[in-house]
Protein backbone atom coordinates (compact mmCIF):
# COMPACT_ATOMS: atom_id res chain seq x y z
CA UNK A 1 0.00 0.00 0.00
CA UNK A 2 0.98 3.31 -1.00
CA UNK A 3 1.25 6.01 1.50
CA UNK A 4 -0.63 8.67 0.50
CA UNK A 5 1.55 11.51 2.58
CA UNK A 6 4.84 10.82 1.19
CA UNK A 7 5.99 13.74 -0.71
CA UNK A 8 5.85 13.01 -4.76
CA UNK A 9 8.71 14.24 -6.96
CA UNK A 10 9.07 15.23 -10.85
CA UNK A 11 12.27 14.71 -12.37
CA UNK A 12 11.26 17.59 -15.28
CA UNK A 13 9.96 20.30 -12.38
CA UNK A 14 13.12 19.62 -10.61
CA UNK A 15 15.09 19.96 -13.65
CA UNK A 16 13.71 23.32 -14.54
CA UNK A 17 13.57 24.55 -10.91
CA UNK A 18 17.18 23.73 -11.44
CA UNK A 19 17.54 25.07 -14.83
CA UNK A 20 15.36 28.13 -13.28
CA UNK A 21 17.84 28.85 -10.53
CA UNK A 22 21.19 28.64 -12.22
CA UNK A 23 20.12 30.77 -15.05
CA UNK A 24 18.96 33.43 -11.96
CA UNK A 25 22.02 33.04 -10.25
CA UNK A 26 23.99 33.49 -13.22
CA UNK A 27 22.25 36.84 -13.90
CA UNK A 28 21.97 38.32 -10.30
CA UNK A 29 25.84 37.15 -9.79
CA UNK A 30 26.37 39.54 -12.92
CA UNK A 31 24.50 42.11 -11.95
CA UNK A 32 25.85 42.37 -8.60
CA UNK A 33 29.50 42.23 -10.39
CA UNK A 34 28.80 45.62 -12.62
CA UNK A 35 26.82 47.70 -9.35
CA UNK A 36 29.58 46.51 -7.42
CA UNK A 37 31.72 48.32 -9.49
CA UNK A 38 30.29 51.06 -9.45
CA UNK A 39 29.81 51.93 -6.71
CA UNK A 40 33.64 51.04 -5.52
CA UNK A 41 34.43 53.42 -8.68
CA UNK A 42 31.68 56.61 -7.56
CA UNK A 43 30.52 55.37 -3.99
CA UNK A 44 27.18 54.07 -3.16
CA UNK A 45 24.34 56.42 -3.04
CA UNK A 46 21.04 57.16 -4.83
CA UNK A 47 22.36 58.27 -7.62
CA UNK A 48 25.11 55.58 -8.34
CA UNK A 49 22.42 53.25 -6.88
CA UNK A 50 20.19 54.68 -10.26
CA UNK A 51 23.63 55.10 -12.99
CA UNK A 52 24.08 51.06 -11.86
CA UNK A 53 20.22 49.99 -12.74
CA UNK A 54 20.76 52.19 -15.95
CA UNK A 55 23.70 50.14 -16.77
CA UNK A 56 21.93 46.75 -15.68
CA UNK A 57 18.81 47.73 -18.18
CA UNK A 58 21.58 48.85 -21.02
CA UNK A 59 23.35 45.03 -20.67
CA UNK A 60 20.30 43.37 -20.97
CA UNK A 61 18.86 45.71 -24.17
CA UNK A 62 22.30 44.92 -25.45
CA UNK A 63 22.42 41.83 -25.58
CA UNK A 64 18.66 41.59 -26.42
CA UNK A 65 19.34 43.27 -29.44
CA UNK A 66 22.40 40.23 -30.69
CA UNK A 67 19.92 38.45 -33.46
CA UNK A 68 19.34 35.02 -32.10
CA UNK A 69 21.34 35.72 -29.10
CA UNK A 70 18.59 37.76 -27.88
CA UNK A 71 15.52 36.25 -29.02
CA UNK A 72 17.20 32.91 -26.48
CA UNK A 73 18.05 35.45 -23.89
CA UNK A 74 15.14 37.26 -23.42
CA UNK A 75 13.10 33.90 -23.84
CA UNK A 76 15.11 31.77 -21.04
CA UNK A 77 15.10 34.96 -18.81
CA UNK A 78 11.19 34.97 -18.93
CA UNK A 79 11.03 31.35 -18.69
CA UNK A 80 13.09 31.77 -15.73
CA UNK A 81 11.75 34.19 -13.79
CA UNK A 82 8.22 32.97 -14.47
CA UNK A 83 8.99 29.61 -12.92
CA UNK A 84 11.00 30.47 -9.85
CA UNK A 85 8.48 33.01 -9.01
CA UNK A 86 5.76 30.37 -9.42
CA UNK A 87 7.79 27.72 -7.54
CA UNK A 88 8.43 29.89 -4.70
CA UNK A 89 5.02 31.36 -4.58
CA UNK A 90 3.58 27.52 -4.58
CA UNK A 91 6.27 26.30 -2.17
CA UNK A 92 4.51 27.52 1.49
CA UNK A 93 3.40 30.13 3.19
CA UNK A 94 7.12 31.43 4.36
CA UNK A 95 8.52 31.07 0.49
CA UNK A 96 5.73 33.07 -0.43
CA UNK A 97 5.79 36.01 2.10
CA UNK A 98 10.15 35.98 0.63
CA UNK A 99 8.63 36.44 -2.59
CA UNK A 100 6.13 38.98 -1.62
CA UNK A 101 8.83 41.05 -0.05
CA UNK A 102 11.28 40.41 -2.32
CA UNK A 103 8.59 42.08 -5.25
CA UNK A 104 8.04 45.25 -2.88
CA UNK A 105 11.72 45.83 -2.52
CA UNK A 106 12.03 45.34 -6.35
CA UNK A 107 9.59 48.14 -6.83
CA UNK A 108 11.02 50.34 -4.03
CA UNK A 109 14.83 50.02 -4.60
CA UNK A 110 16.52 53.17 -7.06
CA UNK A 111 18.37 50.55 -8.95
CA UNK A 112 15.26 48.18 -9.73
CA UNK A 113 13.57 50.94 -10.75
CA UNK A 114 15.91 52.52 -12.92
CA UNK A 115 16.25 49.11 -14.43
CA UNK A 116 12.91 48.57 -15.09
CA UNK A 117 12.25 52.11 -16.20
CA UNK A 118 15.30 51.45 -18.79
CA UNK A 119 13.90 48.18 -20.61
CA UNK A 120 10.54 49.90 -20.62
CA UNK A 121 12.00 52.90 -22.65
CA UNK A 122 13.76 50.19 -24.36
CA UNK A 123 10.46 48.54 -25.58
CA UNK A 124 9.17 51.52 -26.51
CA UNK A 125 11.59 52.95 -28.31
CA UNK A 126 11.73 49.88 -30.53
CA UNK A 127 7.95 49.91 -31.02
CA UNK A 128 8.37 53.14 -32.83
CA UNK A 129 11.42 53.00 -34.68
CA UNK A 130 10.81 50.11 -36.34
CA UNK A 131 8.86 49.88 -39.20
CA UNK A 132 5.28 48.52 -39.62
CA UNK A 133 5.91 44.77 -41.14
CA UNK A 134 1.74 44.43 -42.12
CA UNK A 135 1.96 47.38 -44.17
CA UNK A 136 3.69 47.22 -47.55
CA UNK A 137 5.08 50.67 -49.26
Amino acid sequence: MRNRYRAESNPLLNAFEGFANTFNTGLNNMMNDINNLIYSAFGKNTFTEILAGIVDGAIFIAISLIPYVGQVFDTMATISFLGSTAFDLLAGSASFNETVNSFKQMFTNPTSISTIATLITAVLARKLIEPDRGRKC
